[in-house]
């Protein structure tokens, strides 16, 4: 295959998780009416991980934002910046956390491997049947 048209699979690949990191997310909005729901991506090689905002759509569904792909990944929070998410990512567990807001960690995962979590913010911690949507 042509270099051009492998560069060209990868872009269409790009813009298609695009499109899904979104419309999961929309989804979810849907579904669960949270303050806001966002998918992060674990993103650099091993030892210099850091968080990509893939998705984040607000309540009221004007809120939409997402960080670059082709972002500086010095720019990008670190691992570390986000405790909760690493242990949510690392222990491949929901992570249910009280707060003004609270916020709920579900682990995404691919072939096996943890590769991001998807962050539900709401008044109070998604309750069990909550919480079994998003896992279904």
């Amino acid at each position: 295959m042509s270099r051009l048209i492998e560069q060209i699979a990868e872009l269409t690949a790009f813009r298609d998780r695009d499109a899904l990191d979104f419309s999961l997310a929309s989804a979810l909005r849907e579904l669960l009416r949270p303050e806001s729901i966002a998918i992060y991506r674990v993103v650099g090689a091993a030892g210099e991980r850091r968080w990509l905002l893939r998705s984040r759509v607000g309540g009221s569904g004007a809120e939409a934002a997402a960080d670059s792909l082709w972002s500086d990944l010095e720019t990008l929070p670190a691992l570390a910046a986000l405790p909760h998410h690493a242990l949510c990512l690392q222990g491949s567990r929901i992570v249910p956390l009280a707060g003004a807001p609270a916020l709920t960690l579900f682990p995404l995962a691919a072939d096996g491997e943890a590769m991001g979590v998807l962050e539900v913010r709401a008044p109070q911690p998604l309750a069990g049947d909550a919480q079994q949507l998003v896992c279904a």
